[in-house]
């Protein structure tokens, strides 16, 4: 894909489109993948309350359709965020507190999201309630590894019996 504006994480959307985090171009996209690559390109999202995201880096679907991703502010690590998008297109931000959000994934139940930070260098986990929104307040410490290696946790995938 020529001049994808930092297209990072991808998830192939039960549409058959491909969801594409844009770094660079600040959005959230869907696209029709056709035999000479993209095409129907689509924002879905590219800003909340009036201001542009800063770094769309991770995306993922639930069962229901609901879209997931990170945005991440790797600079200032302030502003970072994970946000929602309902099937109906209505957009939330809904977890404000990690600092470097980064790889995300929803349970193949649709009952739980997970979110790597990279400052923290920890999965988390929560609650996905009926709406789709989570209570960050909730939020619990899935994986916390005991070693030196301190990579980036980053994108994610779970199996058919559901191991992350």
């Amino acid at each position: 894909m020529d001049q994808s504006q930092g297209v990072n994480g991808t998830h192939l959307s039960r549409s058959g489109r491909l969801l594409g985090a844009q770094a660079y171009g600040h959005n959230l996209l869907s696209m029709k993948i056709g035999p000479q690559g993209p095409e129907d390109v689509k924002s879905l999202a590219n800003g909340f309350e009036g201001q542009t995201f800063n770094q769309p880096n991770d995306v993922t679907e639930s069962p229901s359709g609901a879209i997931y991703f990170t945005d991440p502010d790797f600079g200032g690590k302030t502003r970072s965020a994970v946000y929602y998008l309902s099937p109906e297109g209505k957009l939330s931000r809904i977890i404000t507190h990690l600092k470097v959000p980064n790889g995300i994934l929803v349970s193949n139940d649709g009952k739980t999201l997970y979110v790597g930070d990279s400052f923290e260098k920890r999965i988390y986990s929560y609650e996905i309630k009926p709406d789709g929104l989570v209570d960050q307040g909730q939020v619990k410490i899935f994986f916390d590894p005991e070693t030196g290696n301190q990579n980036d946790p980053d994108g994610m995938c779970a199996d058919a019996e559901g191991n992350l």
